[in-house]
């Protein structure tokens, strides 16, 4: 847009040209920046960068909570196969059978003769 010529011109655009005093493109260039199509521009390109970084901050939050995801579904998957590994073990060990065995040989229980049993009603 702006560039300084043979002539030690500079030139803004196509058809401006100006001296170049020290300070003089400083002015130009400010009343450049006054035009309402450079600011409406300007303002679509920063509202783009900003949707532009929403989108790569969601992606990458997407998939660390994926990756979160995955990390919970495998320990789910752990505790649900140990926990199906205790019920069984919790029914083969209070088998009556078992628990009958123990009462005798450990505790020397012994079931009553039917004379010895009282029903209460």
């Amino acid at each position: 847009m702006f560039f300084v010529d043979a002539g030690q011109h500079l030139v803004i655009g196509r058809d401006h040209e100006v001296s170049s005093s020290k300070y003089q493109w400083l002015e130009d260039l400010r009343d450049a920046t006054k035009s309402k199509a450079l600011w409406i521009t300007s303002a679509f390109l920063l509202v783009l960068t900003l949707c532009a970084g929403s989108v790569i901050y969601s992606s990458h939050l997407t998939r660390q909570l994926y990756a979160e995801l995955e990390v919970l579904t495998e320990k789910r998957d752990f505790y649900q196969s140990e926990w199906s590994q205790l019920l069984l073990e919790e029914s083969a060990l209070s088998a009556h059978g078992r628990v009958e065995r123990i009462a005798k040989e450990s505790l020397g229980m012994a079931m009553p003769d039917s004379a010895a049993v009282v029903i209460v009603k």
